[in-house]
């Protein structure tokens, strides 16, 4: 792994560029406008009347392809048409608050804003854990034979993967990894990696290696507090395409030997929500047909994440 860590190194360092967009950009700005845009300078610009037309109806045409394909991307190939909802809202100017510490205090340096976040989030590091009483409830199953990763499992573990998320500290994103995958070899050596991972029983430190970053939790009224933030942690990719493997495979095994609750549907495959909701509503007719008063229950956990002692996790 530290040769594939140097080579995505050296790839980043050769091949990419640092750049610093105009504020006046446009993302449907295409090759058909920036073409159309130098005809129009090299016969008398804006003044002359055809050419002004033509760059509206160029512009138009790019807009409307950029926009049709955005709204495509998000419900077919996402499958998430709830992302066109914000474009229907009013647009708000972007609020600048500065954070306060428990004191009430402004955080107007990087040590302060850290020391503020740090404490937020890390509350539990040093809670002391009584596991055991965990362990002593688990049922012990009987020991399996494992089957070696394949590549298929590979495919099936990239194909869902987004590629407009952000990459880990080697700047290699689904957008590459669905370009490598058209190549045999890499599927055959990622699927190699994952194996011997599991044979070795070792973890490499390129997987382990990652970017913390803060961001707002949306609907907040405002953000002058720190628990009006989470963290979210951007992991190298091909470790995370390896867990994505090791995920699906446990989920298929915990499944079959039946360790997952029937009532557990949430993350879980070949289960919908959609299942939890027709028993709830099972429950609920049967209770009115009894000629009995229902009511729902539910319960979110408050500040989940600092409430984690990562040294147990």
């Amino acid at each position: 792994m530290g040769r594939v860590s140097t080579a995505f190194e050296r790839a980043w360092e050769a091949y990419s560029e640092e750049r610093k967009p105009s504020r006046h950009r446009k993302k449907w700005w295409n090759e058909d406008c920036k073409k159309v845009y130098q005809e129009m300078g090299e016969n008398g610009g804006p003044r002359n009347k055809e050419m002004r037309n033509k760059m509206k109806k160029t512009l138009r045409v790019a807009r409307r392809q950029y926009f049709d394909k955005q709204i495509h991307n998000m419900a077919s190939d996402r499958k998430r048409p709830w992302d066109l909802m914000p474009w229907t809202r009013e647009r708000k100017m972007p609020a600048v608050e500065a954070i306060l510490d428990s004191e009430g205090n402004s955080c107007n340096t990087e040590e302060k804003l850290f020391e503020t976040l740090h404490n937020m989030y890390n509350t539990a590091d040093n809670r002391e854990v009584d596991v055991s009483s965990m362990y002593k409830e688990i049922e012990e199953f009987k020991e399996r034979e494992r089957v070696k990763f394949s590549v298929q499992e590979f495919h099936d573990a990239l194909k869902n993967c987004a590629k407009n998320t952000a990459p880990g500290p080697d700047h290699v994103s689904w957008r590459l990894w669905k370009r490598f995958a058209t190549d045999d070899t890499v599927c055959q050596f990622v699927t190699k990696i994952a194996n011997a991972c599991f044979d070795t029983g070792y973890w490499p430190q390129h997987f382990k290696q990652s970017i913390s970053v803060i961001i707002p939790k949306p609907g907040k009224p405002s953000y002058d507090k720190a628990k009006s933030f989470r963290p979210i942690v951007l992991l190298n990719t091909m470790g995370k395409l390896i867990e994505k493997m090791i995920a699906r495979r446990l989920q298929f095994e915990s499944i079959e030997a039946g360790i997952i609750h029937p009532c557990q549907t949430g993350g879980i495959l070949q289960r919908l929500v959609e299942d939890a909701a027709v028993a709830l509503t099972h429950h609920v007719r049967t209770a009115w047909a009894k000629k009995k008063v229902t009511s729902v229950l539910a319960f979110d956990v408050a500040q989940f994440f600092p409430s984690l002692n990562h040294n147990v996790c």
